[in-house]
């Protein structure tokens, strides 16, 4: 979740338009070019019955090496950030920060597997713990399967793009327990729908997702669905 983890090592052929192919497989994956991106959309929270414009502007960093193995670090409005190695066997989550506090998923969370391609299916499930919060312990655990269940093209910022279609369930479950009294209480999110990934420019060029939350502000029970596009296929 969500969530910018691997790209293609070699794209080679391409077809009648001039366009790259996509390639039956995706055997390694590798970082995604440095720079800023923004993707672009709407937002309807059943909160409010409203759709309203929104964006998400992301910043990714050149990657480093730690013992052959290339990272990357990829912030998100200034606020949040993760960072992801890229190993053998694809794309893993190893941390990520937010409002000050930053945690570690143990075992990594696997974002895309390699190789990669249509029909490929993976699961994922990793927990990070954080002791104290405020005055809280704060457990964060994380299920996640994803299908790739086709391949399309889309027009994105006026371009035609060859994608892989993803199709993913995510469920976030996060348990706060306050570390004076022992009590406890737990936020519930899931997360399904779809994404489209392009190997050509290595990123997530659109998604349609609904994310479901349980236990939020308040206790209450709201959803929220985004769709989103990015805004320019090179970044700035």
């Amino acid at each position: 979740m969500v969530l910018v983890g691997g790209v293609l090592a070699v794209v080679a052929a391409r077809g009648p338009d001039g366009d790259p192919l996509l390639p039956d497989r995706l055997h390694a994956l590798r970082p995604a070019q440095d720079g800023t991106y923004r993707m672009v959309g709407s937002e309807r929270d059943s909160r409010t019955g409203r759709t309203v414009d929104t964006s998400e502007t992301f910043s990714v960093e050149p990657w480093f090496e730690v013992g052959g193995v290339k990272h990357q670090i990829t912030r998100a409005g200034g606020a949040a950030e993760w960072e992801t190695a890229f190993r053998h066997d694809g794309a893993h989550r190893l941390r990520e920060s937010a409002g000050g506090v930053s945690q570690s998923w143990d075992p990594p969370l696997r974002t895309y597997p390699a190789p990669l391609g249509v029909g490929t299916t993976w699961t994922a499930r990793s927990t990070a713990t954080v002791p104290d919060v405020a005055g809280f312990r704060r457990v964060t655990t994380v299920e996640a399967r994803t299908e790739v269940a086709d391949a399309a093209t889309v027009e994105v910022a006026g371009r035609r793009v060859r994608a892989y279609v993803l199709h993913a369930w995510v469920r976030t479950t996060v348990t706060s327990t306050n570390r004076a009294d022992g009590t406890a209480t737990t936020a519930t999110s899931v997360t399904e729908g779809r994404s489209w990934f392009s190997p050509e420019h290595m990123l997530v060029v659109r998604s349609h997702r609904a994310t479901t939350v349980d236990g939020g502000a308040g206790g209450q029970r709201y959803r929220v669905v985004r769709r989103l596009e990015l805004e320019r296929l090179e970044p700035a």
